[in-house]
């Protein structure tokens, strides 16, 4: 008999997070005779397909580049009904595959998650504070299940035959790929967050440098789903302050150049006060002035980031191949 589910675990150099992945994926409360494991390498150099395969994980080996052409490779030859998309670094609870199959069950359903929330431990400041800013702005509001907008493909549980008929992962995207096919599944279904259940992120980035260069990365995809999908109201908040952040730099150089101090000066400060915006959304002010200084570093790196991830992607349009 044919496996109902079938989990699809992008890899590139994970050995040191996959084995607890699996682990956590043989520990389901269901038959293991109802799923299977396939692990997709994206060129791994540190013994990753190894492990996997001494682990009695199915492994398939992608030469195309990103997560995403891993799992629309995965999805290929998954045998399941369904796919459990599940990044090498989260850890799933044990009632995660009954509890979302649960909700894809007799229902126009097209795939569901559970937040993905980091494990306090090892964390250096700079992932701390990202939790504190970023992690807890997006689930402070959420209790229960409910329908929403997007799902992160760190765990997700979605219906193969809506996969395959939105086209699965955009591999042109080598970030922000499931906000992508989250807007091209809510043409055929809803989308649930389990905030009843949580899966255990163990990754997030470590330093400030490392945090710039991902957030860059991430902002450049962004903006390209942003447009790709018809710039969705809700979503505008992500491009607004980019655009504002690089609008109040061009008026605070302006101001100098024009010896208009006062211009140059409201700018700067301005400039200054955009990262508090979203230390004010996360809803946990520090009580200690360390704390806030560190909330603020690492939310003016994400500003930052943002606006570089603008100027790179308007130069790149600017280029005859891009036209």
């Amino acid at each position: 008999m044919l496996p109902l589910v079938s989990f699809v675990i992008p890899c590139y150099n994970e050995r040191d997070y996959l084995e607890s992945c699996l682990a956590s994926i043989s520990r389901q409360v269901a038959d293991p005779a109802s799923f299977e494991v396939i692990v997709v390498d994206n060129g791994s150099r540190d013994g990753t397909r190894e492990l996997a395969a001494s682990l009695g994980a199915r492994v398939l080996l992608n030469e195309r580049r990103g997560a995403a052409a891993s799992r629309n490779l995965g999805a290929r030859e998954a045998k399941g009904n369904l796919l459990a998309f599940v990044d090498a670094d989260c850890l799933l609870a044990p009632e995660w595959l009954p509890t979302l199959s649960g909700h894809l069950a007799g229902s126009r359903t097209a795939a569901a998650a559970a937040p993905a929330v980091p494990v306090p431990g090892e964390m250096t400041w700079v992932e701390t504070a990202w939790v504190q800013v970023f992690v807890c702005m997006n689930r402070r509001s959420q209790s229960g299940v409910h329908c929403v907008s997007n799902l992160a493909s760190s765990n997700l549980l979605i219906v193969k035959s809506y996969f395959q008929e939105v086209g699965g992962f955009d591999e042109a995207l080598l970030s922000c790929e499931d906000y992508d096919l989250s807007q091209r599944l809510l043409k055929h279904g809803t989308l649930v967050l389990d905030d009843n259940i949580l899966v255990a992120h163990l990754r997030e980035s470590k330093t400030l440098g490392e945090l710039m260069r991902r957030e860059i990365a991430r902002g450049r995809f962004s903006l390209r789903c942003f447009f790709k999908n018809r710039c969705r109201l809700r979503e505008l908040m992500s491009t607004m302050i980019p655009s504002v952040t690089l609008s109040l730099f061009a008026a605070c150089l302006f101001g100098l150049a024009l010896q208009q101090g006062s211009i140059a000066c409201l700018a700067f400060l301005s400039l200054l006060a955009l990262p508090i915006v979203y230390l004010v959304r996360s809803g946990q002010m520090p009580r200690g002035v360390k704390g806030l200084l560190q909330r603020y570093l690492v939310a003016a790196t994400y500003v930052a980031a943002r606006a570089v991830a603008l100027v790179r992607e308007l130069l790149d349009l600017a280029r005859p191949s891009r036209r």
